[in-house]
């Protein structure tokens, strides 16, 4: 990890960040149906004070949200 940044606790939350959007973007596109399903799926995502904390707390809870 240090090849590409050499802060591993940084690289670690930026990595848990890009995997919990694709994992939004997965809720979002695969299982809501239509634009408002989506919307209201993501905001409720958003809105979850768990899944904000947990989405930043290292990589094994967001890499569970895509899974």
């Amino acid at each position: 990890m240090t090849l590409v940044t050499p802060d591993v606790y940084f690289t670690s939350i930026a990595l848990g960040i890009v995997v919990t959007l694709a994992a939004c973007a997965l809720l979002a596109f695969r299982a809501a149906n239509g634009f408002a399903g989506a919307c209201v799926a993501l905001l409720d995502a958003a809105s979850s004070k768990a899944f904000i904390d947990f989405a930043t707390s290292g990589l094994e809870n967001p890499l569970l949200h895509l899974g």
